[in-house]
């Protein structure tokens, strides 16, 4: 049966000096006795939070739960000079049960994320995990799908301005009051806008034929 004698004594107390060599680690308690460790470069963090991780596979589960509220951001992954120009720039991959890449966030900002065929949705954003009656989806099967308690789909401007709205209440909106030019439309594409001159306001219609023909066309309202 071991005792108290068979344990290594640790100093409760300030920081003590790094150690003078370079591989060198030392460990205290601190006041409220969290223990802490001081690399040789004398960097002091708490241990199993915060301190440095140089590789390795973790095989349970990767808590980051930060007890201060301050801490911002709370998970940082930073890629080192010239991370681009020595790899293919992922900082982050998330691997499924199948080896291959579920998820990817590259240095450029990219995010990629794949889904098995014939696996469901390919990217859900859930307003709720507990209410996933407001979400929306993406998948190659299926293109866009918006589900929400209203049944609203609302593309707006860089400003905020509602230009295209699709809801099960108003049917489809149209709230574009300029023409577009004709190099953005391709042959066989066909645009719509109103114009909302108060006594002379007209649906307006721009399209191009197969042969790329520009040709326009309106709807008086009154």
């Amino acid at each position: 049966m071991s005792s108290y004698s068979d344990y290594l004594p640790l100093r409760k107390g300030p920081a003590p000096p790094p150690d003078t060599h370079s591989s060198g680690v030392r460990v205290y308690a601190d006041e409220d006795g969290t223990l802490h460790s001081v690399q040789s470069d004398g960097s002091d963090s708490e241990v199993g939070g915060g301190g440095s991780f140089n590789g390795g596979t973790i095989t349970g589960d990767l808590e980051v739960a930060p007890t201060d509220n301050t801490v911002s951001p709370i998970l940082n992954v930073q890629a080192p000079v010239g991370f681009n120009d020595n790899s293919s720039g992922e900082l982050l991959e998330l691997v499924d049960e199948g080896g291959d890449a579920a998820l990817i966030v590259s240095s450029s900002g990219h995010m990629h994320l794949n889904a098995p065929e014939g696996q469901g949705d390919s990217l859900q954003l859930l307003q709720s995990i507990d209410n996933p009656s407001r979400a929306v989806a993406l998948g190659t099967g299926f293109g866009v799908a918006v589900t929400s308690d209203a049944g609203v789909l609302e593309l707006d401007n860089e400003s905020g301005g509602r230009q295209f709205i699709a809801s099960g209440s108003m049917g489809v909106v149209f709230a574009v009051h300029a023409a577009p030019s004709s190099g953005d439309l391709n042959a066989g594409e066909c645009a719509l806008w109103f114009d909302q001159t108060n006594g002379a306001a007209k649906l307006m219609i721009k399209a191009k034929t197969a042969d790329g023909t520009v040709v326009t066309g309106n709807v008086p309202l009154s």
